[in-house]
């Protein structure tokens, strides 16, 4: 509109080249649309960029009428990112690159894809705003290098002068626009919905540990993706269905590799399994009580008679933002309302860090999390991930739970692929929401509201536990591989830490027990964890 801003365009030379790049107004409506594909068609020779405010979701699809209502109250024909894709975006063979942002959780995703005419175009959406202190002012910065044939992508922050430099935020992406025909690989199969509401399956595509791109199952329960030749995972989701993966070699240029993952449409859910005899138990559809309760239908739930634990694979908690996959989140003994917010399990830190309750060390990510295998005796659910603040460094972390046990043991494999050591900090943070909390240190006692959390603590055994208003007790309790720690606790959370190093191509493994115990009947609620920590002493 004349006069306006929200729709814009401007012509652009460097680096030898042209450029046209588009600001487009919220959910751009029908004659944006048609006015954008116009001004497309008028330069040809020109490379389109465009900005809008509302293209990818946070998992990495487009905006679309299944994860976003359809006019936003807007208009009524305005665009999701799928709508802008496929009348805009997919049918221009000029267009290399959109930019997008409005999603919240770790503001972060992108994909690349392939339009009709054989166009590589990248999209990527950054929005940082609910991070502490609202963003701290991080922001892209996309340097375009076509000599070079890439973009390469940095997030930093003038205010902090500081850069994220893990691999969602530090990438380079493949640049030539004069190649309108790459050397394409196409993934394809087959990913049922769930059983009982037909809900499309999701469907994410991997490569080094860093999620490219992700659609749901079309309505013949197919999925596509048209790649450059490389090594992929593709994990499909679906409500009350076990996450299933694939990975594949994809290196013939022009082949199409059908993908056939381990789970058949016919699979009944883990909660089919479930009988009166049945001690221990993993799957999804599991949800605590209370009202602190997280998880939901696509979180996976272990339980024995003892006690139940929820490890996240959909829910995103604001203070573990964009790393919350594969982390505890609810706990309770079986029968008691759940106390947890959740349990940063683990986390590594090349400074010393110093909890003060106000955040989270985000610095474990993890790509994947899955039930291994559930049987009479045993249950065990595994997550692979990495550490941000050191590529080449990988974390696997193995949850077990077995009937008439009153803790799940988790014990982690920090492996380290480089050619230098590497020395961390390393420990766990449990955050403890139940009433009026108290955390626990062996040998100095209760830590109670106003004590402060900078503080460290030595434990006279290797354990800490935490408390509130219901009668059950929590704690970490550690292996004796595990060493000496020390604890940074307050009130409402408990802190565990120590320094190690992971030698050159080697490894470092702990392990700990996560222990939730009633506590009726005795006269302090860490006497049932005291009980509990003798018993794990007896154990071979």
């Amino acid at each position: 509109t004349e006069g306006k801003a929200e729709n814009v365009y401007g012509l652009i030379s460097a680096g030898g080249r042209n450029y046209l790049v588009f600001a487009l107004e919220f959910a751009p409506r029908q004659a944006v649309v048609d006015w954008a594909n116009d001004i497309c068609a008028q330069y040809p020779d020109h490379d389109v960029i465009i900005t809008t405010h509302n293209y990818l979701y946070s998992d990495g699809t487009h905006h679309n009428r299944l994860n976003q209502t359809g006019t936003y109250g807007v208009s009524v024909d305005s665009h999701t990112g799928r709508e802008l894709w496929e009348e805009l975006v997919g049918i221009n063979a000029n267009v290399t690159l959109v930019v997008s942002g409005h999603v919240g959780g770790d503001g972060i995703s992108r994909r690349s894809d392939f339009t009709k005419h054989g166009n590589l175009v990248h999209q990527l959406e950054a929005n940082y705003q609910f991070r502490p202190q609202g963003g701290a002012g991080y922001l892209r910065v996309m340097q375009v290098r076509p000599a070079a044939g890439v973009i390469e992508v940095t997030t930093y922050s003038p205010y902090l002068d500081a850069y994220y430099r893990d691999g969602d935020n530090q990438f380079t992406l493949p640049y030539n626009p004069s190649m309108k025909r790459w050397p394409v690989v196409t993934l394809q199969g087959y990913a049922p919905p769930d059983h009982i509401t037909n809900t499309p399956a999701l469907v994410t595509l991997e490569h080094d540990g860093t999620e490219l791109n992700a659609d749901y199952a079309d309505a013949g329960r197919r999925f596509v993706f048209q790649v450059l030749p490389g090594i992929y995972t593709v994990k499909q989701s679906a409500y009350n269905r076990p996450t299933s993966y694939v990975t594949v070699e994809a290196d013939e240029p022009g082949k199409t590799y059908e993908l056939q993952f381990s789970i058949a449409d016919t699979i009944e859910p883990f909660s089919t399994v479930v009988t009166a005899d049945t001690k221990v138990w993993a799957g999804y559809g599991g949800k605590l009580s209370g009202k602190l309760a997280e998880g939901g239908s696509r979180d996976i739930v272990m339980w024995n008679n003892k006690l139940s634990i929820i490890i996240a694979e959909e829910f995103n908690d604001p203070q573990l933002s964009g790393v919350t996959l594969g982390k505890p989140i609810d706990m309770a003994v079986r029968g008691v309302d759940d106390g947890i917010d959740w349990m940063n399990m683990p986390y590594l830190s090349l400074e010393r860090p110093i909890w003060d309750g106000s955040g989270a060390i985000a610095t474990v990510k993890n790509t994947r999390v899955q039930v291994v295998y559930v049987t009479a005796e045993e249950v065990v659910v595994e997550t692979d991930g990495v550490y941000t603040e050191a590529p080449g460094v990988t974390i696997r972390t193995r949850y077990s739970i077995r009937p008439d046990e009153e803790w799940v043991h988790a014990l982690t494999t920090i492996s380290n692929s480089r050619a230098e050591d590497l020395t961390v900090w390393l420990g766990d943070v449990m955050d403890n929401d139940d009433g009026r909390q108290y955390a626990y240190v062996p040998g100095i006692g209760d830590l109670g509201p106003g004590v402060g959390a900078r503080r460290a603590y030595e434990p006279s055994e290797p354990w800490v536990g935490h408390y509130g208003n219901a009668p059950q007790g929590y704690a970490f309790v550690y292996d004796a591989n595990f060493g000496e720690f020390v604890n940074f606790g307050s009130n409402i959370t408990v802190m565990t830490q120590k320094q190690v190093t992971i030698p050159a191509h080697g490894q470092y493994d702990f392990g700990r027990y996560i222990v939730a115990v009633s506590t009726e009947g005795y006269k302090h609620k860490m006497d049932a964890v005291k009980a509990v920590y003798e018993k794990i002493l007896t154990l071979d």
